[in-house]
């Protein structure tokens, strides 16, 4: 197969490299997002189908993380057996079956709901990748390749709901050919779904790379081993030397979506797989993938062959045909196709954060941190670790102290001003020069640190030691303390910000105040951790407040949010925290507060990040010790002014 073919060069990842196991899983994930932090969200319900209705919303809120920036809306149900998911369509609904979701005790099945959340998000991105044509083109072959399909028969694609007397042939037959063997068919669908899919999970890896770990749980679910369809492929060669064109199609298929985990095709093969290389040798545009994918299984069937029996034995799986057209089994109780999700997108149910600026009816605790002997310790420690690049950021900024006056010209008294003395020749006895005080502006600068659950993190670091983003931001926080608070007319505070609940086990913004006129004691900065969840809009109004109490006298006044994803808590996430938090930042830039969105650890794309905090207001890293670059570059740019 040629090398230099167009999936290799555009669409080449591992997603298999990423284990799902545990600690990684959906449990993990939708701790970050908000959701089954408290362990009692997990324990089973006492009623089964409340267990499925709290899935179902937390699966909705999967896919409206992927199209959470674009106005589409993708709505996910659960089957009712007879669903297709048509993913071209400009809302589509996606169907998924509970079949083994929850064991003998109604408990979650953890891998399980990681292969649901991974269809989802590989549905979501399919919308934008697969073409109508294409998809139309393929459901069509679909119903052609089915035993029971032929011409006079009622089309059951659903295209015609309101006219369920039109035959297939004057429906979707007309997208492909009839007279080609039902074999061709099935063999081009599952090449197109093998392209199609194979490109969606790098769209997702590419703008989402921590969703790793549900594109390989997803695969594991839904295709057979390597070990399965390697195989059927080396039983595939008869005595004679013949082969098939299923055969064929299934290793192509293979190679097409596992780039870096390919099976090995006999010699027998060689011919009709460089034909299939060298037709799709360049891009294709996705219009016309089916159609190529047809050509294609069209050749393979004339020069190979089909199973003379035209068998419909099951042969392995390459990927979900239920995410491009097949129809979705659901085995569990039919009841739950009638199961709507709770968070469709819409604002008033999927969140809690109004519209406005106003609380929300929410707590606010200010945690002030009591310092203790080994807080003292432990800071000790890390600025002892810390003391170079503590020093680095500190002589970046050192010309604040040094340049306290400077030159100005023209005035009678002073000294003499060499350079002006060819004034004396017109009269102008304006050559003096007098060295003046600068009155600099004050810059306050404000530090707010996610502490939600995702910042317990482990990280790598390029020593090869391993480490927490939690930890990774603290010395974030530690060194910017220790640099700036010997510079003249900077002022630093640092603010934590997670969630706690009261007795009625109601959500509480909890603001950790680690640094500030009121608390002077840095060692404080050593209780920087990992909490619950991360209310950031509420949080960045808060601490808006006293930076712009605190430091009234300060021209500049800016705060810095670190974080390492996307607001959520319960009943708040989505669409609409995302735009509270865009009307929080443009509320508080208005009356004088700057805030700039630093997102650490590759926490969400840019086009989200301009939604949050502005275009141009926010700045992305793949790790949390770059920030400290990025603050020090953006306070010596303003400090120059």
């Amino acid at each position: 197969m040629a090398s230099n073919s167009w999936w290799y060069d555009r669409y080449d990842y591992d997603y298999r490299t990423t284990s799902y196991a545990a600690g990684s899983g959906s449990r993990s994930w939708m701790e970050k997002i908000g959701y089954g932090y408290d362990d009692s969200y997990w324990k089973p319900k006492n009623n089964k189908n409340e267990t499925y209705q709290d899935i179902l919303n937390q699966l909705q809120t999967s896919a409206a993380i992927i199209n959470g920036e674009s106005d589409q809306k993708t709505i996910v149900k659960w089957s009712g057996g007879e669903d297709r998911i048509d993913v071209s369509s400009t809302e589509p609904t996606i169907y998924l079956s509970p079949d083994k979701l929850l064991d003998s005790k109604d408990s979650i099945i953890e891998n399980v709901l990681d292969g649901m959340t991974g269809k989802v998000y590989l549905a979501s991105a399919l919308q934008s990748s697969v073409h109508p044509t294409a998809y139309r083109q393929a459901m069509a072959s679909r119903i052609a390749a089915s035993p029971a399909t032929k011409r006079q028969n009622i089309c059951g694609c659903g295209r015609n709901p309101k006219s369920m007397k039109i035959t297939f042939a004057l429906c979707c037959g007309k997208e492909v050919d009839l007279s080609k063997p039902k074999a061709t068919h099935r063999n081009a669908v599952m090449m197109w779904e093998a392209i199609e899919t194979s490109i969606a999970r790098q769209k997702v890896l590419s703008e989402w790379g921590g969703f790793g770990p549900y594109i390989a749980a997803d695969s594991e679910m839904s295709s057979s081993t390597k070990a399965e369809v390697q195989a059927v492929i080396d039983a595939s060669v008869a005595e004679d030397g013949s082969v098939t064109a299923e055969v064929a199609s299934l290793g192509f298929a293979w190679n097409l979506l596992n780039t870096n985990d390919r099976v090995k095709l006999p010699k027998e093969y060689e011919e009709c797989l460089d034909y299939a290389a060298s037709q799709i040798d360049e891009e294709v545009s996705p219009e016309d993938r089916y159609k190529v994918c047809l050509d294609i299984s069209h050749h393979l069937t004339t020069t190979l062959g089909t199973d003379q029996t035209d068998s419909q034995e099951p042969k392995p799986k390459v990927c979900d045909s239920g995410l491009l057209g097949e129809k979705v089994d659901n085995g569990v109780d039919g009841a739950l196709s009638a199961m709507a999700s709770k968070d469709e997108g819409d604002p008033a149910s999927a969140v809690a954060a109004p519209e406005g600026l106003s609380t929300g009816g929410l707590k606010y605790v200010i945690d002030k941190r009591t310092p203790t002997i080994s807080n003292k310790e432990t800071y000790r420690q890390m600025v002892t670790e810390l003391r170079q690049v503590i020093s680095a950021v500190k002589n970046s900024l050192i010309f604040r102290n040094n340049d306290t006056t400077e030159p100005t010209y023209a005035h009678r008294t002073g000294d003499i001003d060499e350079n002006s003395l060819h004034k004396l020749a017109f009269r102008d006895d304006r050559i003096m020069m007098r060295r003046e005080e600068i009155d600099k502006k004050k810059i306050a600068i404000c530090l707010l640190v996610d502490e939600s659950g995702s910042m317990s993190e482990d990280i790598g670091l390029p020593c090869g030691k391993s480490s927490t983003r939690y930890a990774e931001a603290r010395k974030v926080a530690i060194t910017l303390t220790e640099a700036l608070k010997s510079i003249g007319g900077i002022s630093l505070s640092v603010y934590g910000h997670s969630t706690t609940r009261d007795e009625a086990s109601t959500e509480i913004v909890d603001m950790f105040e680690y640094v500030s006129p009121r608390q002077t004691d840095t060692s404080k900065l050593a209780q920087i951790g990992s909490r619950n969840n991360n209310l950031d809009s509420y949080a960045m109004m808060h601490v808006a407040d006293f930076v712009a109490r605190d430091y009234a006298d300060h021209e500049r006044k800016i705060v810095f949010v670190i974080s390492d994803g996307q607001p959520a808590g319960e009943r708040y996430g989505q669409t609409p925290a995302v735009n509270h938090m865009k009307s929080v930042c443009d509320h508080n830039r208005n009356r004088g507060v700057e805030i700039y969105g630093v997102g650490v650890a590759k926490a969400y794309n840019q086009s989200l990040g301009d939604k949050m905090y502005g275009k141009g207001n926010n700045v992305i890293l793949n790790d949390v010790v770059s920030s400290i670059g990025v603050i020090t570059r953006f306070i010596r740019q303003v400090a120059k002014k």
